[in-house]
């Protein structure tokens, strides 16, 4: 029984043409792969589909030579994953009996002249025994130029182009509990915190127990967890979004990013478009703010109240909206709902710490300050009299 996400990537040695890429194949590319100096190019750029265990499915996709000399290119297929965190395509060792033989070209070598352009036809066989899930496969356009005429070229690099399938099986009877996925991380990157202060709050947290009413601690709503609390410098300019994948086919996120004082008034927000997550797969994805609410001073309100009011509390309230959709479900559910951070900015800070050092001089020096108040009305008594 063949089943859908295997992750047996390249060992040692193997596949060594694929040293030979000059540039990164990734799952979705926005513009047409093009090879620089031997002109392939592939049109669409990818196959999206769904086909049931027992069917098959034909189409086709455009293989142009936009060079300058007869090129022989030889076509190949395997399956492929993704590596964690970052979604880079990682190519798999070939399987005779893996979901790379459900696909059959009509041809696997040709020779296109220059300016040619061929439609090649394949199609997708299921077997019947194929679990619901996702399968993943890459087809790719091997140059087989010759000797002579690589020497002619010199020391270019010959790049290899190539299309991904991302194939869907699916039943009548899916478990409702894998439509899902988690935002595993939400939160200010390193560079732009404050770390040490972040150190010595978590200490008095830890030793003295402040705070707990939650003012200090971050806040999520991913599954109720209590992180450490985040303290920034400036405003800060992205935020980190970690998606993990628990559904059983790709995942294609979207979502907003709001963040807003502590009178609830929204004075910044972001939005980002995910790149396809495989199934059981993490990938990192950066929120930048918008440009217009880039500058330290849309972190505060306009009015010398509610500037007022940030330097006092200092805290902040960044909320992610995150929606998925997959090929079969339109409509992938996040686990535990969609996450909310608290943050304070470092300017309220140094502002809270020099407000509590005029109290304690005050407090301190009181009866100095009495002294000299009572000096200072006598000699005005006196200077009237």
């Amino acid at each position: 029984m063949i089943k859908p996400a295997i992750n047996k990537t390249f060992s040692a040695g193997s596949f060594l043409l694929f040293l030979l890429f000059s540039v990164t194949v990734l799952l979705y590319p926005t513009a047409q792969s093009e090879a620089s100096s031997v002109g392939l190019s592939i049109s669409p750029q990818k196959f999206d589909l769904v086909v049931f265990p027992g069917d098959s499915d034909k189409d086709s996709f455009k293989l142009g030579n936009r060079g300058e000399i007869s090129l022989p290119v030889s076509v190949r297929v395997t399956s492929f994953g993704a590596e964690e965190g970052t979604g880079d395509m990682l190519l798999q060792r070939p399987d005779p009996e893996g979901p790379e033989s459900w696909v059959r070209f009509e041809t696997s070598e040709l020779i296109l002249e220059p300016g040619e352009t061929r439609r090649l036809n394949f199609e997708i066989d299921v077997p019947d025994d194929a679990e619901p899930g996702g399968y993943y496969i890459f087809t790719y356009f091997e140059p087989r130029i010759p000797s002579y005429q690589l020497e002619e070229m010199g020391p270019e690099v010959v790049p290899v182009v190539g299309v991904p399938f991302l194939i869907s099986t699916t039943s009548l009877a899916l478990d409702a509990e894998e439509k899902e996925f988690e935002v595993v991380e939400f939160s200010i990157p390193e560079r732009e915190r404050a770390l040490l202060f972040e150190d010595v709050l978590e200490n008095i947290q830890e030793r003295f127990g402040f705070f707990e009413s939650g003012i200090a601690l971050a806040e999520t709503g991913n599954g109720g967890r209590n992180i450490r609390t985040q303290i920034t410098r400036r405003k800060p300019s992205e935020f980190t979004v970690s998606i993990k994948n628990r559904d059983l086919y790709h995942i294609k996120p979207e979502g907003t990013l709001s963040i807003y004082n502590t009178f609830g008034n929204k004075i910044g927000e972001g939005e980002f478009e995910g790149q396809t997550i495989l199934p059981g797969r993490t990938r990192d994805f950066t929120v930048f703010l918008q440009e217009a609410e880039a500058g330290d001073s849309a972190m505060l309100s306009a009015s010398l109240f509610e500037v007022a009011g940030e330097m006092f509390f200092g805290k902040y309230r960044a909320e992610l909206d995150v929606k998925a959709a997959g090929p079969i479900r339109k409509e992938v559910l996040p686990r535990g709902g969609n996450p909310s951070i608290v943050f304070f900015s470092l300017a309220s800070f140094y502002f809270l710490a020099g407000f509590v050092i005029i109290l304690i001089v005050f407090y301190l020096g009181r009866r100095r300050i009495k002294l000299a108040f009572r000096a200072l009305t006598r000699r005005r008594k006196n200077n009237d009299e």
